[in-house]
């Protein structure tokens, strides 16, 4: 019993290991639980045995230390994303992710902050950092945060084609009216790929063309409310 206690906590202290040197925690609850069945075991030793007690104290700071401390990074992050001080929440995603101790065990927060980023990464226009974080989510983690990324990443490349597109369109309209309607494409396409101040910039211009009235409020409209919340566009 002694030496399956000490084995289940060293698996501990062993994975969380390498969550700090690969740069991610285990993405598995798995070894928290059979730390916690260690550390039962070891009960009966701990009072006689200094290598017994010392490690079990040991597995339970860290997974006390990373319970307490993990996620507040995100939801700073979540904060500053929602005031569009995107430059500011992508410090705070990181350092979510960054930060060593918060790797000694799983972290569910990493793949959400991590796909914050590059959704902030998006909202400043910087669409390939924005790629490379989906596909850092992808070969990282695994369920639901990969299915996500994977769909985000197809939706980014597949808004960034059309976009192209109509950026050439826009370059060969015939008139205000069929320039307006670009602008409204390229706006939407924006606001799909949370890039929100690119958005709003198309919506603005269709003010200075000589385009029917509905258009102009219409696009005032968008404007009003993309510039009240950074809430990005659902896909």
């Amino acid at each position: 019993m002694y030496w399956a206690g000490m084995a289940c906590l060293l698996q501990f202290v062993v994975f969380g290991l390498v969550g700090v040197i690969r740069g991610y925690s285990v993405q598995s609850l798995a070894p928290i639980w059979i730390a916690l069945i260690g550390v039962v075991l070891l009960t009966p030793f701990g009072a006689r045995d200094k290598w017994a007690g010392s490690l079990s104290s040991l597995c339970l700071l860290l997974f006390g230390l990373g319970s307490i401390l993990q996620g507040k990074n995100q939801k700073e992050g979540e904060k500053l994303y929602e005031a569009g001080n995107y430059e500011e929440a992508i410090t705070e995603f990181r350092q979510e992710i960054d930060t060593w101790y918060l790797r000694l065990r799983f972290n569910h927060h990493e793949g959400q902050s991590l796909f914050k980023i590059a959704e902030c990464q998006a909202q400043l226009g910087r669409f390939e950092e924005a790629r490379k974080s989906y596909r850092e989510i992808e070969e990282n983690f695994r369920g639901f945060h990969k299915d996500r990324a994977r769909e985000a990443g197809q939706t980014l490349e597949t808004k960034l084609i059309e976009i192209e597109g109509f950026e050439k369109a826009l370059a060969e309209a015939p008139d205000d009216h069929a320039r307006a309607m670009i602008h409204f494409d390229l706006a939407l396409a924006y606001r799909v790929v949370t890039c929100t101040a690119k958005a709003i910039d198309h919506y603005e211009a269709i003010a200075e063309l000589d385009a029917p009235e509905p258009l102009k409020k219409a696009a005032k409209k968008f404007v009003d409310k993309l510039s009240q919340a950074s809430e990005p566009f659902p896909n």
